[in-house]
């Protein structure tokens, strides 16, 4: 498995407790794109009074309701598509990968100093003229994923090879591989 970010959905719930004694809760995660695909990866997290907020955090990412004691979620509350930050770990002298973090796709950043509420109205209206004149463009739908899982590649075969089916070309103007790809300012 790759380091770095992975889309995932999450496929199993448990909690437990590790030989210390520490109250766990694991989540197991299908790959859902890239060379990764169709493989499996599982998060563990703890609750303990310093890991216990990024633990819920992780599981609230997940889709875990509002109104649901942990005693009460099954995988089918956890539908919401997350990235995990994959990332590898040398223990007893093997390396392995490890869920670091469960995030919202596209999230991972936060400003160091919000515009929110009252403030962030005012600067709404102030920039409405300018962003009211901005052009505007048609969505460019979300592709399908292109690559196969993981274990079917392995299991035809491939290495390294392309698809066939590559994905649709953008009709936006200034898209990659379009002939006037220069962005206008």
């Amino acid at each position: 498995m790759q380091a770095g970010r992975q889309p995932a959905k999450a496929t199993h719930i448990q909690f437990g407790k590790a030989e210390t004694g520490t109250v766990q809760v694991a989540v197991s995660f299908e790959i859902t794109d890239g060379p990764d695909m169709g493989t499996y990866i599982t998060w563990t997290g703890s609750l303990t009074e310093k890991a216990a907020p990024h633990t819920l955090k992780a599981l609230a990412v997940c889709g875990a309701p509002r109104g649901k004691t942990l005693d009460e979620l099954t995988v089918d509350d956890l539908t919401s598509f997350v990235s995990l930050v994959v990332e590898y770990e040398t223990h007893e002298g093997k390396s392995r990968p490890r869920v670091k973090w469960v995030n919202r796709p596209g999230g991972g950043f936060k400003m160091k100093h919000p515009i929110v509420g009252a403030e962030l109205r005012k600067l709404g209206a102030e920039w409405k003229a300018d962003f009211d004149q901005t052009e505007r463009y048609e969505p460019i739908e979300v592709p399908e994923p292109t690559s196969r899982p993981a274990k079917e590649s392995a299991q035809h075969g491939d290495q390294g090879e392309t698809d066939d089916t590559a994905p649709p070309q953008s009709d936006h103007p200034f898209a990659p591989g379009t002939p006037d790809d220069d962005i206008p300012f």
